[in-house]
Protein backbone atom coordinates (compact mmCIF):
# COMPACT_ATOMS: atom_id res chain seq x y z
CA UNK A 1 0.00 0.00 0.00
CA UNK A 2 3.28 2.15 1.23
CA UNK A 3 4.96 2.59 -2.77
CA UNK A 4 0.67 2.78 -4.03
CA UNK A 5 -0.02 6.29 -2.16
CA UNK A 6 3.29 7.07 -3.79
CA UNK A 7 3.23 6.24 -6.86
CA UNK A 8 -0.05 8.16 -6.71
CA UNK A 9 1.35 11.58 -5.29
CA UNK A 10 4.21 11.06 -7.81
CA UNK A 11 1.93 11.02 -10.77
CA UNK A 12 -0.12 13.48 -9.53
CA UNK A 13 2.76 15.65 -8.92
CA UNK A 14 3.99 15.71 -12.57
CA UNK A 15 0.33 16.58 -13.57
CA UNK A 16 1.50 20.04 -12.17
CA UNK A 17 4.48 22.31 -13.60
CA UNK A 18 7.95 23.86 -11.52
CA UNK A 19 7.52 24.22 -7.73
CA UNK A 20 4.28 22.49 -7.74
CA UNK A 21 5.83 19.33 -8.83
CA UNK A 22 8.91 19.40 -6.08
CA UNK A 23 6.36 20.70 -3.19
CA UNK A 24 3.69 17.96 -4.07
CA UNK A 25 6.52 15.14 -4.63
CA UNK A 26 8.55 16.50 -1.64
CA UNK A 27 6.18 16.68 0.51
CA UNK A 28 4.10 13.22 -0.14
CA UNK A 29 7.16 11.41 0.44
CA UNK A 30 7.83 12.76 3.41
CA UNK A 31 4.35 12.39 4.83
CA UNK A 32 4.63 8.58 3.59
CA UNK A 33 8.20 8.12 5.44
CA UNK A 34 6.94 9.67 8.57
CA UNK A 35 3.43 8.25 8.11
CA UNK A 36 1.18 10.66 9.99
CA UNK A 37 0.31 13.77 7.98
CA UNK A 38 -2.26 15.59 5.80
CA UNK A 39 -0.81 17.10 2.21
CA UNK A 40 -3.60 17.16 -0.51
CA UNK A 41 -6.53 15.48 0.88
CA UNK A 42 -4.61 12.49 2.28
CA UNK A 43 -5.56 12.18 5.54
CA UNK A 44 -4.09 12.29 8.92
CA UNK A 45 -4.78 14.36 12.44
CA UNK A 46 -2.94 16.59 14.48
CA UNK A 47 -3.11 17.01 18.15
CA UNK A 48 -6.26 17.83 19.85
CA UNK A 49 -6.14 21.55 20.61
CA UNK A 50 -6.21 22.78 24.12
CA UNK A 51 -9.46 23.61 24.74
CA UNK A 52 -10.87 26.99 27.36
CA UNK A 53 -14.30 27.51 28.59
CA UNK A 54 -15.57 31.27 29.15
CA UNK A 55 -17.41 30.96 32.75
CA UNK A 56 -21.07 32.81 33.30
CA UNK A 57 -20.51 35.83 34.59
CA UNK A 58 -21.64 36.53 38.29
CA UNK A 59 -24.48 39.13 38.62
CA UNK A 60 -26.24 39.44 42.34
CA UNK A 61 -28.53 42.33 43.81
CA UNK A 62 -30.79 42.63 40.90
CA UNK A 63 -33.51 39.76 42.17
CA UNK A 64 -35.46 42.46 44.14
CA UNK A 65 -36.05 44.92 40.73
CA UNK A 66 -37.69 41.56 38.90
CA UNK A 67 -39.60 41.77 35.63
CA UNK A 68 -42.49 40.21 34.46
CA UNK A 69 -40.60 39.96 30.73
CA UNK A 70 -40.38 37.07 28.61
CA UNK A 71 -36.88 38.33 26.98
CA UNK A 72 -35.39 36.56 23.72
CA UNK A 73 -31.54 36.33 23.47
CA UNK A 74 -30.72 36.25 19.57
CA UNK A 75 -26.91 34.82 18.46
CA UNK A 76 -24.51 37.82 18.14
CA UNK A 77 -23.57 38.12 14.72
CA UNK A 78 -19.55 38.62 13.93
CA UNK A 79 -17.25 38.90 11.57
CA UNK A 80 -15.63 35.77 9.64
CA UNK A 81 -12.21 36.44 11.74
CA UNK A 82 -14.46 36.17 15.12
CA UNK A 83 -16.95 33.85 13.91
CA UNK A 84 -14.79 30.49 15.03
CA UNK A 85 -13.63 28.49 17.59
CA UNK A 86 -9.93 29.69 16.93
CA UNK A 87 -8.70 32.84 20.06
CA UNK A 88 -7.66 35.59 18.12
CA UNK A 89 -4.66 38.16 18.64
CA UNK A 90 -4.70 41.30 16.93
CA UNK A 91 -0.99 42.47 16.37
CA UNK A 92 0.50 45.78 14.95
CA UNK A 93 -1.51 47.06 12.05
CA UNK A 94 -4.00 45.00 13.02
CA UNK A 95 -2.92 41.85 11.66
CA UNK A 96 -4.96 39.05 13.04
CA UNK A 97 -3.77 35.62 13.69
CA UNK A 98 -4.89 33.25 16.25
CA UNK A 99 -2.77 30.80 19.00
CA UNK A 100 -2.03 27.46 17.41
CA UNK A 101 -2.93 24.35 19.53
CA UNK A 102 -6.00 26.45 21.52
CA UNK A 103 -9.40 26.65 20.58
CA UNK A 104 -12.64 27.71 22.36
CA UNK A 105 -15.24 25.04 23.80
CA UNK A 106 -17.62 26.32 20.51
CA UNK A 107 -17.94 28.96 18.24
CA UNK A 108 -17.71 32.25 19.51
CA UNK A 109 -21.03 34.06 19.36
CA UNK A 110 -22.95 30.74 20.13
CA UNK A 111 -20.57 30.76 23.74
CA UNK A 112 -21.25 34.66 23.90
CA UNK A 113 -25.13 33.80 23.61
CA UNK A 114 -24.82 30.85 26.22
CA UNK A 115 -23.17 32.54 28.95
CA UNK A 116 -25.52 35.57 28.59
CA UNK A 117 -28.54 33.56 28.80
CA UNK A 118 -27.33 32.25 32.09
CA UNK A 119 -25.71 35.72 33.49
CA UNK A 120 -29.68 36.75 32.45
CA UNK A 121 -31.16 34.00 34.38
CA UNK A 122 -28.59 33.37 37.13
CA UNK A 123 -29.70 37.54 37.77
CA UNK A 124 -33.58 36.93 38.32
CA UNK A 125 -34.15 40.22 36.80
CA UNK A 126 -36.68 38.47 34.29
CA UNK A 127 -39.44 36.06 34.11
CA UNK A 128 -37.82 33.78 31.57
CA UNK A 129 -34.81 34.48 29.32
CA UNK A 130 -35.78 32.55 25.62
CA UNK A 131 -33.60 31.36 22.54
CA UNK A 132 -35.91 31.36 19.30
CA UNK A 133 -35.71 27.41 19.66
CA UNK A 134 -38.13 27.78 22.51
CA UNK A 135 -40.75 28.91 20.41
CA UNK A 136 -41.81 31.16 22.73
CA UNK A 137 -42.89 34.46 22.10
CA UNK A 138 -41.15 36.91 24.04
CA UNK A 139 -41.74 40.70 24.72
CA UNK A 140 -38.65 41.71 23.74
CA UNK A 141 -35.76 40.62 21.88
CA UNK A 142 -31.86 40.95 22.83
CA UNK A 143 -29.92 41.18 19.55
CA UNK A 144 -26.08 42.06 19.86
CA UNK A 145 -23.10 41.92 17.88
CA UNK A 146 -19.61 41.44 18.43
CA UNK A 147 -17.32 43.88 17.26
CA UNK A 148 -14.14 42.59 19.24
CA UNK A 149 -13.02 39.58 21.16
CA UNK A 150 -9.33 39.21 21.20
CA UNK A 151 -6.15 39.74 22.76
CA UNK A 152 -4.54 43.25 21.39
CA UNK A 153 -0.67 43.17 21.41
CA UNK A 154 1.39 45.93 20.33
CA UNK A 155 4.62 47.28 21.48
CA UNK A 156 5.04 44.68 23.83
CA UNK A 157 1.81 45.60 26.00
CA UNK A 158 -0.94 42.59 25.37
CA UNK A 159 -4.72 43.66 26.34
CA UNK A 160 -7.98 41.74 26.24
CA UNK A 161 -10.58 44.18 23.94
CA UNK A 162 -14.22 42.96 24.40
CA UNK A 163 -17.05 44.81 22.56
CA UNK A 164 -20.47 44.09 22.31
CA UNK A 165 -23.01 46.49 20.47
CA UNK A 166 -26.17 45.18 21.61
CA UNK A 167 -30.09 46.45 20.86
CA UNK A 168 -33.26 45.96 21.99
CA UNK A 169 -36.46 45.07 20.09
CA UNK A 170 -39.85 45.62 21.31
CA UNK A 171 -41.66 42.72 19.40
CA UNK A 172 -45.04 43.79 20.27
CA UNK A 173 -44.62 47.01 18.28
CA UNK A 174 -41.82 45.52 15.79
CA UNK A 175 -39.21 48.22 16.67
CA UNK A 176 -35.69 48.94 18.33
CA UNK A 177 -36.22 50.94 21.51
CA UNK A 178 -32.95 50.96 23.08
CA UNK A 179 -29.32 50.61 21.66
CA UNK A 180 -25.53 50.75 23.22
CA UNK A 181 -22.26 49.49 23.33
CA UNK A 182 -20.02 47.78 26.08
CA UNK A 183 -16.52 47.32 25.82
CA UNK A 184 -13.90 46.53 28.64
CA UNK A 185 -10.12 46.12 28.33
CA UNK A 186 -8.02 44.15 30.52
CA UNK A 187 -4.14 43.86 30.30
CA UNK A 188 -2.53 40.45 29.97
CA UNK A 189 0.65 39.91 31.79
CA UNK A 190 2.47 38.01 28.69
CA UNK A 191 1.41 36.93 25.13
CA UNK A 192 -0.16 33.18 25.68
CA UNK A 193 -3.20 31.72 25.24
CA UNK A 194 -4.08 30.52 29.35
CA UNK A 195 -3.26 34.59 29.89
CA UNK A 196 -5.26 35.94 26.69
CA UNK A 197 -8.45 33.51 27.68
CA UNK A 198 -7.89 34.63 31.60
CA UNK A 199 -7.69 38.73 30.67
CA UNK A 200 -10.75 37.85 28.11
CA UNK A 201 -12.54 36.15 31.07
CA UNK A 202 -12.85 39.68 32.62
CA UNK A 203 -13.43 42.00 29.99
CA UNK A 204 -16.17 39.78 29.10
CA UNK A 205 -17.27 40.08 32.61
CA UNK A 206 -17.34 44.16 33.05
CA UNK A 207 -19.45 43.90 29.81
CA UNK A 208 -22.09 41.48 30.72
CA UNK A 209 -22.33 42.88 33.75
CA UNK A 210 -23.30 46.43 32.33
CA UNK A 211 -25.35 44.90 29.60
CA UNK A 212 -27.59 42.86 32.04
CA UNK A 213 -28.49 45.27 33.85
CA UNK A 214 -28.98 47.76 30.92
CA UNK A 215 -31.35 45.18 29.30
CA UNK A 216 -33.00 45.00 33.15
CA UNK A 217 -34.05 48.97 32.94
CA UNK A 218 -37.67 49.08 32.57
CA UNK A 219 -39.11 50.82 29.34
CA UNK A 220 -41.81 51.86 27.44
CA UNK A 221 -44.16 52.27 30.71
CA UNK A 222 -44.07 48.48 31.03
CA UNK A 223 -42.47 48.86 34.29
CA UNK A 224 -42.73 45.76 35.70
CA UNK A 225 -44.86 44.28 33.32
Amino acid sequence: MGMLALSWVIQRGKRRTGMGVRSTIGTGLICLLLGGCAVAGLGGSGAAPATYNLATPKISGMRAAKLARLVTVSQPTAIRALDTERIMVSGLGGRISYYAGSAWSDRLPRLVQSRFIEAMQDSGAFSAVLTSNDRVEAEYTVATEIRSFQLDVEGGNSTASVEIFSKIVDERKGRVIATREFSARTPAPKDDPAAAVAALQESFNKATLELVRWVAVPRGGTGGA
